[in-house]
């Protein structure tokens, strides 16, 4: 490996380690499988629908199929090392829903590609399975729009319908006892508790082999064998015959196979020869796929009776060994290699999955220079990296940052539009806070009388941004919370650039300090990071914050809070999911006991009943 690549590693790896990482780009000439390469534990069979794997690949990723005409077109990346090319995807197929994914091709040469898989246990799959909708899980990969594999699952273990892909032949695959690594990233969104959502290897035919004739990465929240920490999804290891994730027998209950509730999550699974001193010889890791280091779920001996493994040297993916068809999952990219890796190709392979930046539709370029800037990094091999940010958000290289990631379904808190400055983050009309409160730059900011801050003093033509996570497609309702001391004010919502919402008229609820709560109805969401934009149309009036989704409990007043008896609350996030009881008297010591509780800062659904009759609902910010 080059003075150039042994660099680019290292500070692939140091970016991720310090946190930065979401900055920063991997150059063409780096991908998962250059990596597992330079550490001696080739890929063997590589899959994405997203991007290439390799720094140079510019072969075929996929296969769509045309579901009129039944014609065929290779999906290749962009440019060597790319994003896939789902522009031409969508040319092919115009129309939505009117292909599948035929074929998904390994990257690494030795033809271990992917197709439908054929009906297996006649109690489990017996059905052939179907080829996956092209165009249902659409993603942004640092700003490039592409496609993942969506698996739905079949209604019952016979009825047919379930999405899954199996190889046909085997090259380089481990069999037996041979020690491999297997990561994927998918999506801790979508996911359920049947069997089984596999991605690695099994036997070449779907049937339930022996013991060790898996050695699968399984992702969900299946609890029929092991289990982990929470309610899932779980990294789990898919060995035949059961779903583990530590030693001993099955039912046991592993604390530190914690729950990833992530849109992208990076799932890995080492196998290492039985007596093997190098590692494991049973190894679980996971993470945020967007951002931070693995996390080890299992490291120690495998699970009774699986000591010595007897793999079978095919791929499923989406489906059990036997073609166990009542799981769901997303799937954007994996690998398996012959040898067990070490930690720090683990964490190399991390970082390299986060700095491809999925979800994000921005596009960071990590390019390189001759000089040196105050804005750029120097590796020790005297080559200088310097990023820039191209997307529809603005024309600026200043980088435009999350404040505070939200979710959609979920809240918006208005006070918190991204970091980047005027022009890139938020528009304002006139320079400094009017508020002189909470940020420092030059958007309005005031407070709300229950605790927290809103955006105010709003003027026609002024806008702020934030970054969202949305996990839903199409149409979704929302409930804004504003306050106008008049009539007139309007706003309207935009994603990536394009309206999502009409104008949306504020009503005069009597002042600025007394907020009340309007519905209305996004359309045109997809699964996938967006930039969502607030855009002031009328002037003058206050916005507190933003809740997509319906809540399963209602806000009710916060002038019906009338207490200072101690007292039992039930806590709920803005979703209305219960949360866990606190113990307080006034508001301020609510605050108090949800900063003890629940450390991470928020606005909670506090709910209280009067004389055992009347229920009523405060809206806490717990910052």
């Amino acid at each position: 490996m080059n003075n150039d690549k042994q660099s680019q590693l290292r500070w692939l790896f140091f970016f991720v380690m310090t946190g930065i990482v979401f900055q920063y780009n991997v150059t063409a000439g780096t991908g998962p499988c250059d990596i597992y390469a330079s550490a001696n534990t080739p890929c063997v069979a590589a899959y994405s629908t997203v991007r290439a794997l390799y720094g140079n690949y510019s072969g075929n990723l996929y296969q769509v199929r045309r579901i009129s005409d039944n014609a065929t077109k290779n999906i290749t990346p962009l440019s060597a090392g790319g994003a896939a090319n789902a522009a031409a995807q969508d040319a092919f197929c115009s129309g939505k829903s009117s292909c599948t994914i035929s074929i998904i091709y390994d990257q690494t040469g030795n033809g271990n590609n992917l197709t439908k898989a054929p009906g297996g246990s006649e109690i489990y799959g017996s059905e052939d399975d179907i080829e996956a909708v092209a165009d249902s899980l659409p993603v942004y990969i640092n700003g490039n729009k592409a496609y993942g594999v969506h698996v739905t699952p079949g209604s019952c273990w016979t009825c047919g319908g379930q999405v899954g892909y199996r190889t046909t032949t085997s090259k380089g695959i481990a069999t037996g006892d041979s020690p491999e690594t297997t990561y994927m990233v998918t999506d801790g969104t979508y996911y359920n508790g049947s069997c089984c959502f596999d991605f690695g290897n099994a036997l070449m035919t779907p049937t339930a082999g022996a013991n060790g004739s898996m050695d699968a990465i399984y992702f969900g929240s299946c609890d029929w064998w092991d289990t982990g920490a929470g309610d899932g999804p779980w990294i789990m290891a898919d060995l035949e015959s059961g779903v583990y994730n530590m030693d001993g027998v099955a039912k046991a209950n592993n604390s530190k196979d914690i729950s990833l509730p992530y849109p992208f999550v990076t799932a890995m699974l080492k196998s290492n020869s039985n007596g093997a001193t190098t590692g494991g010889p049973f190894t679980i890791k996971g993470g945020n796929a967007k951002s931070g280091s693995l996390q080890t779920m299992w490291d120690g001996a495998r699970p009774t009776n699986y000591a010595v493994m007897h793999k079978g040297g095919g791929v499923v993916l989406g489906i059990g060994g036997d073609n166990s068809s009542t799981a769901k999952g997303n799937f954007y990219e994996g690998v398996l290699t012959s040898g067990y890796a070490t930690t720090a190709t683990d964490n190399a392979i991390q970082a390299n999955i986060v700095a491809a930046r999925y979800g994000e539709t921005t596009t960071v370029i990590l390019s390189s220079s001759s000089t040196t800037s105050s804005s750029s990094v120097e590796s020790s091999s005297s080559t200088v990296y310097s990023s820039s940010v191209q997307g529809s958000s603005s024309s600026s290289a200043i980088a435009e940052i999350a404040y505070s990631v939200a979710n959609i379904p979920g809240t918006i808190q208005a006070e918190n539009y991204n970091i980047g400055g005027e022009g890139v983050s938020y528009h304002d009309t006139e320079t400094g806070n009017s508020g002189s409160l909470y940020r420092t730059d030059n958007v309005d900011i005031d407070t709300v009388t229950v605790g927290g801050y809103t955006l105010g003093w709003l003027v026609a033509g002024e806008w702020t941004e934030y970054t969202v996570n949305s996990t839903t497609a199409g149409t979704l309702a929302f409930h804004a919370r504003v306050a106008s001391g008049g009539d007139g004010g309007a706003f309207h919502l935009e994603l990536d650039g394009s309206p999502i919402t009409s104008s949306i008229s504020v009503p005069n609820t009597g002042s600025y300090t007394t907020y009340q709560t309007i519905d209305g109805e996004v359309s045109g969401l997809i699964p996938s990071s967006h930039m969502l934009r607030i855009v002031i149309d009328s002037s003058y009036f206050n916005i507190d914050w933003i809740q997509f989704g319906d809540a399963n409990v209602s806000i009710g007043s916060v002038q019906n809070f009338r207490t200072m008896e101690i007292r039992e609350y039930q806590v709920f996030d803005l979703d209305g999911k219960y949360l866990g009881m606190v113990t307080a008297s006034d508001y301020l010591d609510i605050r108090s006991a949800l900063r003890k509780k629940f450390p991470q800062p928020g606005v909670y659904i506090v709910r209280y009943r009067l004389r055992g009759k009347t229920t009523q609902n405060l809206v806490v910010n717990s910052k």
